[in-house]
């Protein structure tokens, strides 16, 4: 099982869309797919509509519960480890920070692909996901304000790869809300390629363009693939993860 953590610590960059979408659309290709929702704003786990008040996350990175036990089987073969609001205050009761690992591992013959939502902070739910995982994907909006915290992240990014998860890579960064005809879009993506370079990643040659369709799929817990499958938006997301296996499958 190969283990995917969506991260940045800056809000309304699509993180939590494109774990969701790249769950569903695994998922159209036939993989085994498990989502991991470590954000106690429960946006995934709502959108899956998966159920809240039983076992979740939280026992797993508390080391209080195998990850068998809190797994739900969400619509459209997708499996998922829930949230739980009181993930927001749990990072005190994180002790060594490789629970999560040690929970995935144990299932990890069950699943191709996890997918793990991370909050938008640099908090130990956030450095526990990337211990575990193989790869980060980093999402970041076409606009300037995005190029804030990515340099920080990826000095966290390395400070994890020195010492605690010597495998783990950055995929690349995805551009979301994208208007790719702007000035601004011809604008950010120098500084953006930079950051990826610094890295040592690159841009996905694919952009998310800026779609209501995403968000309306979400409040129908459809998913965007079954939801709006001829969307521009969900091709975009089915171009990026054809670009995302390739990526990973080579190794890169």
């Amino acid at each position: 099982m190969k283990i995917i953590t969506i991260a940045n610590q800056k809000g309304g960059v699509s993180k939590t869309t494109t774990a969701l979408a790249l769950l569903d659309g695994l998922a159209e290709r036939g993989f085994r797919v498990l989502g991991v929702d470590l954000d106690g704003q429960s946006n995934l786990t709502i959108a899956a509509g998966a159920d809240m008040a039983g076992p979740s996350a939280l026992g797993i990175i508390t080391g209080e519960l195998e990850a068998q036990q809190a797994i739900q089987h969400a619509a459209d073969g997708v499996d998922l480890i829930p949230a739980s609001r009181k993930l927001t205050n749990a990072d005190a009761l994180i002790e060594t920070g490789e629970e999560l690992k040690d929970a995935l591992a144990k299932v990890s013959r069950k699943y191709d692909y996890c997918v793990i939502d991370t909050p938008p902070a640099l908090c130990k739910r956030t450095l526990s996901a990337l211990i575990a995982s193989d790869t980060v994907i980093i999402p970041a909006r076409a606009d300037l304000y995005s190029l804030q915290g990515i340099d920080e992240l990826g000095d966290t990014i390395a400070g994890i790869q020195a010492t605690r998860n010597k495998s783990l890579t950055v995929a690349g960064i995805l551009l979301t809300a994208c208007k790719s005809r702007t000035a601004l879009h011809r604008d950010i993506a120098g500084p953006m390629e930079k950051l990826a370079d610094d890295l040592g990643t690159a841009l996905f040659d694919t952009c998310i363009r800026d779609s209501v369709k995403a968000s309306e799929a979400q409040f129908s817990k459809a998913g965007l693939f079954k939801y709006a499958p001829r969307a521009g938006v969900t091709q975009d997301y089915r171009e990026f993860i054809s670009e995302l296996l390739e990526r990973v499958n080579n190794g890169k």
